[in-house]
């Protein structure tokens, strides 16, 4: 019972280390816990009867429906975790709702897809009684459909009669021709004397002659027959083939989309039944949105106070690491900055005394210089002196 209680304080998303120092708080979450298990078992039940409805595979059916509940599970434990404790009152406030209205909404939307494939597996033969209905329904529209686009056999045999009373007219009037031929010729009729006369030849002779007339329309109308006989036969081979996989493909609707039309026509036909399909939403959607309230509702407990601390001193103690870690940075910054203007200051100075050697240096070269074109000049001038001094006499 100890491991089945603690395992429910998982499912509410609270600390299981803190709650075991509360005994006054461990019911609430045991019970905010319980429900949000149950649902993710009924999520779990919805989830796989919907995948079973769909693809008709136990074995993808099972797998979908473990995951569908956890995913629930999952949900619903973040949205009860994120929601907080409210005020701290058993009255729900105005700023409470604002708050938690996100979460409401994703709890009621999770209300409407948990509940929609239970409905169908509750209302499950009523269904298909009603899948059955829309599946003749279906099959009569299609047969109908497929009349109308073979109206042509209907024109084929129409005249494939026609034809067959032409013959028959023909064969009739050669009937009586051959039964007054025959009259003549026993004396029963005309002019009363047996034998062949001239006017039994006469009545022969028109026998003859419409026994021709016949034998070459009942040849032409037997072409024509085979004719159009062949075509209608070629008509209906296609019209069942079509009829017959509309049959198949209407004893094929039975899945989950035909399942939510006969369930939504049952609900319009019913209004009983309309009812009862709300109120199963209405109170999946209660218990999904159930443990939201009850810590909208629920008093402040010491399991509140011991989060909160245990907040705080994880707040202040972030706080004290990122001032430290601020302090070190701006340290290591001034630091930096000092060793930088240091060695700005030894660049300084060793660029000024590089200057002062090579301004030295260059005194030194233009000394050297300048002594050497004096002792050039010099010399010129101990060997040509009176070229020099007449060049340095005034121009008169």
């Amino acid at each position: 019972m100890k491991k089945i209680q603690e395992f429910f304080w998982f499912c509410a998303g609270a600390n299981v280390e803190l709650l075991r120092q509360c005994p006054t708080e461990q019911a609430k979450y045991m019970g905010i816990g319980g429900t949000i298990f149950f649902t993710a078992v009924m999520a779990g039940l919805a989830g796989g009867y919907a995948f079973m409805s769909a693809f008709d595979q136990a074995s993808l059916a099972i797998p979908f429906g473990i995951f569908w509940g956890l995913m629930i599970f999952n949900l619903d434990r973040y949205i009860v975790a994120s929601t907080g404790k409210g005020d701290g009152t058993i009255r729900i406030t105005w700023m409470e709702w604002k708050n938690a209205f996100p979460r409401l909404l994703m709890a009621l939307l999770l209300g409407f897809v948990i509940a929609t494939p239970l409905e169908l597996r509750l209302f499950e033969k009523e269904i298909d009684m009603e899948i059955e209905t829309l599946k003749q329904q279906k099959r009569a529209e299609a047969r109908d459909q497929v009349e109308v686009n073979y109206n042509e056999m209907g024109e084929l045999e129409l005249k494939i009669i026609s034809l067959e009373n032409d013959v028959k007219v023909k064969a009739r009037a050669r009937d009586t021709k051959y039964q007054e031929m025959i009259a003549e010729a026993e004396g029963l009729s005309g002019s009363g004397k047996p034998g062949a006369g001239k006017i039994y030849r006469d009545k022969k002779q028109q026998y003859e002659k419409i026994e021709a007339e016949y034998q070459e329309l009942k040849s032409a109308q037997e072409k024509k027959i085979d004719r159009l006989s062949k075509r209608l036969e070629d008509l209906q081979q296609s019209r069942d083939e079509e009829v017959e996989n509309i049959a198949n493909i209407a004893n094929q609707y039975d899945g989950l989309m035909a399942k939510l039309e006969a369930f939504g026509k049952l609900t319009d036909r019913y209004p009983t039944l309309q009812i009862a399909k709300w109120l199963i939403t209405a109170m999946f959607i209660l218990i999904e949105i159930a443990p939201i309230l009850f810590k909208m509702m629920t008093e402040r407990g010491p399991y509140d106070d011991m989060t909160d601390r245990i907040k705080h001193v994880s707040k202040l103690t972030e706080m004290e690491t990122i001032s430290k870690t601020n302090l070190l940075v701006q340290s290591n910054l001034e630091l930096s900055k000092e060793n930088q203007q240091k060695r700005v200051e030894a660049e300084l100075q060793a660029n000024d005394a590089l200057l002062k050697k090579i301004a030295a240096a260059q005194a030194d070269i233009a000394g050297a210089a300048i002594e050497g074109w004096k002792n050039q000049q010099m010399e010129l001038a101990r060997e040509n002196y009176e070229d020099f001094v007449s060049s340095k006499k005034p121009q008169g």
